[in-house]
């Protein structure tokens, strides 16, 4: 870090300082390392007064230290939550409905009307009925990736078949409400779909 990056830094933090003094956060502030007489002092300065404070002030003089292990946990935390909006983007584009996002992400329709506003996608009518071809079709798929989770499958099977993901979780719906049907999953039959579910 250059000097004057190193200055402005100082700055900033004399800054957020008096800010925190300012709201009577005084826990904040004293955690911060300094006196509560000094953050009086701050307090009453003026911007001028603490940039020349700033200026000098020896960088030495002010410290900031991360805990690897702290660290480590919200840049996990920040990477899941990364992964989760990836995932809910590719559900929406893929088709997925708002019950559908609720029951997975537990996104409420204004959410999920968000996200499609986002996304430039127009407003979902009722699906169309799969054609019985269709239907085998993607019960075959659903078979074939049963050991994916189920999202990663409802989206596995999008990609094999092209069809969106509110069809395909039409037909896994009523085929697996069916015991005897998904007992006999290797045949790859299916109970027809005859009105939108």
């Amino acid at each position: 870090m250059n000097h004057n990056a190193q200055q402005e830094f100082v700055l900033q933090t004399l800054l957020h300082i008096t800010r925190l003094a300012a709201q009577e956060d005084y826990t904040s502030a004293i955690g911060f390392g300094l006196r509560p007489d000094q953050i009086r002092i701050l307090s009453d300065m003026s911007t001028q007064q603490l940039l020349d404070l700033a200026l000098s002030i020896k960088t030495s003089g002010v410290t900031i230290a991360v805990s690897q292990e702290i660290m480590d946990t919200a840049l996990e935390a920040s990477s899941q939550r990364q992964s989760q909006r990836e995932l809910i983007i590719a559900m929406i584009r893929a088709g997925s409905t708002a019950d559908m996002m609720y029951r997975f992400f537990g996104l409420s329709s204004s959410e999920h009307a968000s996200y499609r506003k986002l996304l430039g996608l127009t407003n979902q009518g009722r699906p169309e009925i799969p054609s019985e071809g269709v239907q085998n079709n993607i019960w075959a798929r659903w078979i074939a990736h049963a050991k994916l989770e189920i999202k990663a499958r409802l989206l596995a099977v999008h990609q094999d078949t092209g069809e969106e993901l509110r069809s395909i979780w039409q037909v896994v719906r009523v085929s697996e409400s069916e015991p005897i049907r998904a007992q006999s999953a290797s045949k790859h039959n299916v109970k027809r779909i005859t009105s939108p579910v």
